[in-house]
């Protein structure tokens, strides 16, 4: 999606305010299956991430979800849930 450069989307994407920091990596080696979490693992472009269930499917529009640190307190009391 080719964002409008004047949008305040586009602005807000153009200049992030804190720098971002990967904490956690889990694969999921059969669909449904448990989630692994792993030190470190290879991205592929259309592959998504070696070792994954969803790396055998070429173009997956699901190769890798990010997810902020922030929200995963959201997510887990929407599930009714105390942590996630």
């Amino acid at each position: 999606m080719k964002l409008d450069p004047d949008s305040p989307l586009r602005k807000l994407t153009d200049n992030f305010p804190y720098e971002g920091r990967l904490e956690w990596i889990g694969l999921r080696v059969s669909p449904r299956g448990a989630v692994s979490a792993v030190s470190e693992a290879e991205a592929r472009v259309e592959r998504g991430l070696t070792g994954d269930h969803r790396s055998q499917r070429p173009g997956s529009p699901r190769q890798v979800t990010l997810i902020q640190r922030e929200h995963l307190s959201a997510v887990a009391h929407m599930l009714r849930l105390d942590t996630v």
